[in-house]
């Protein structure tokens, strides 16, 4: 996935690492908040040497506990991206002084006094994992997928009569705009923080419009959220967050 950022970091060591990471920023009527977003890419082999640098003492003795390589890597890469999104807003704190939890739900809850008021939401596939660090009082949700070679039964029987006609008006074939789709749901039911311990349909898509590269979702049941989707080559992106901020991704691009 070749990615076009503001600001890009390689490792020295190794040209094949790549993590990519911005600043976000919530624009609302009454003040605006800090996020940022860090999208890493790499392997197990590439990102183990790294561990000490960004594990918590009690993240360092889950992971050895981690049966599979898979389940290695996806816990790994996505702590790791998690550590440089919150250290893009807390430079001064070393990461591994930051404790992200796993709660009664799967999903990731920061708990260390160093990031008191943050919080962040972390999706990984493939090769990738890509995680938001925000404020506590500005929630948000981020989930990335890779497209797959064909058309994906499960992420289509999670559609809704209405969401498959949303579907046919989008500008992407069978099964990019599936998975569009997926990654806007999946965001939202990040940000009530079930998972996919509630029924998909609960989190129907409204409306999708599109401006430019960024994709504009609205939801049926839950009016004052949102989503953001943008297409980086074969992964889609996507990312809720309050109706009312205003948050500009068009620093997102594709290298040509």
């Amino acid at each position: 996935m070749a990615l076009l950022f503001k600001q890009i970091h390689r490792d020295a060591s190794n040209n094949h690492l790549l993590t990519v990471i911005n600043d976000l920023k919530l624009v609302r009527d009454d003040r605006t908040y800090c996020g940022s977003l860090c999208l890493n890419r790499s392997s197990l082999t590439e990102l183990e040497p790294q561990r000490h640098q960004f594990l918590s003492p009690s993240e360092s003795k889950r992971w050895e506990k981690i049966p599979s390589d898979e389940r290695r890597f996806s816990f790994l890469c996505g702590r790791i991206a998690a550590k440089k999104a919150l250290n893009r807003l807390l430079p001064s704190i070393d990461p591994t002084a930051i404790d992200i939890e796993e709660g009664v739900f799967a999903q990731p809850v920061v708990s260390s006094t160093a990031a008191h008021g943050l919080q962040v939401s972390i999706s990984h596939t493939g090769g990738i994992a890509g995680a938001i660090a925000f404020p506590e009082k500005h929630p948000m949700g981020l989930d990335i997928e890779t497209t797959c070679s064909g058309e994906d039964p499960t992420i289509r029987s999670q559609l809704t009569e209405k969401e498959i006609k949303i579907h046919r008006e989008l500008p992407y074939a069978d099964p990019l705009g599936y998975t569009v789709m997926w990654t806007i749901k999946e965001s939202l039911s990040k940000v009530m923080k079930c998972g996919l311990t509630t029924p998909f349909s609960v989190f129907e898509i409204d409306d999708i419009n599109s401006d430019g590269p960024v994709h504009l979702a609205t939801f049926s049941n839950f009016a004052q959220y949102k989503a953001l989707s943008v297409i980086l080559n074969d992964v889609a992106l996507s990312i809720v967050l309050p109706k009312q901020t205003d948050l500009n991704l068009e620093f997102l691009t594709l290298e040509k």
